[in-house]
């Protein structure tokens, strides 16, 4: 089924899920405008789709400008943007109790995060709201919900995630623009292979299904949700973990 977002945004596209949704959608008649901050790795992903399909602009998302010229590049290449699925995130938490984090520590990831959302939704809302149409779709976490030790700074980024995307929802609602935040849960990827055993095994130990989510799993359902005319203001769990 094709997805009425016609024109897609994919930030992180370079990475696990964003390159695993870029391929979706294009599978599915999606053109795509990606990005992301690492150029050779975005030139790559975006050499894999024909050229009239695909727009790639590398942009870090904690520069407002650089955000807003990846959206005015595929107004001026396809004069609409449908959806935005911004899956740019990081740093991995520091891994230290909140007293010991850095201020620049703490300052990159809440700038990666919660910054960088802010960004895109301030870029990409004025084209969505003059069409009275869009998507715009939002990578928190569980652990902005229920964090554990030594995160920190990754939990206060993706609590203020999960609560921008509650507000901008509201405010976006009127205009027929919908804004939803998924949380993948541990899904393992190239990207984050580093120390990934050990965090299966106990990730594994907290969820319900002996299944952990993979790239393929989120990408299907981000695809499902950018079909969905109704869905709005919502937080939802891509995985077994309970989390509340």
């Amino acid at each position: 089924m094709p997805v009425p977002a016609d024109v897609v945004v994919v930030t992180g596209a370079a990475g696990g899920m964003g390159s695993a949704t870029a391929r979706r959608l294009a599978a599915e008649g999606a053109r795509l405008v990606l990005t992301d901050v690492r150029a050779d790795d975005l030139a790559a992903i975006a050499a894999e789709f024909p050229a009239d399909r695909v727009l790639a602009e590398p942009a870090d998302v904690r520069d407002a400008r650089q955000v807003k010229a990846v959206i005015d590049a595929g107004l001026a290449r396809w004069g609409r943007v449908d959806g935005l699925l911004n899956t740019a995130g990081g740093p991995l938490p520091a891994g230290r109790p909140v007293w010991e984090l850095t201020e620049d520590e703490w300052a990159r990831t809440i700038e990666v995060n919660l910054t960088g959302s802010f960004n895109w939704i301030k870029a990409v809302a004025p084209p969505m709201i003059e069409r009275r149409d869009g998507h715009i779709l939002l990578v928190a976490s569980g652990t902005g919900l229920r964090p554990g030790p030594n995160y920190a700074d990754y939990a206060a980024a993706k609590a203020g995630v999960i609560g921008l995307t509650k507000a901008a929802a509201q405010d976006l609602g009127r205009h027929n623009v919908r804004v939803n935040a998924l949380c993948p849960g541990l899904t393992p990827h190239e990207g984050n292979a580093a120390g990934a055993a050990a965090a299966l095994e106990r990730y594994r130990s907290q969820i319900a299904l002996d299944r952990i989510s993979t790239p393929e799993a989120f990408a299907e359902f981000a695809c499902f949700l950018l079909r969905s005319q109704v869905i709005s203001a919502q937080v939802m769990a891509l995985d077994s973990k309970m989390v509340l």
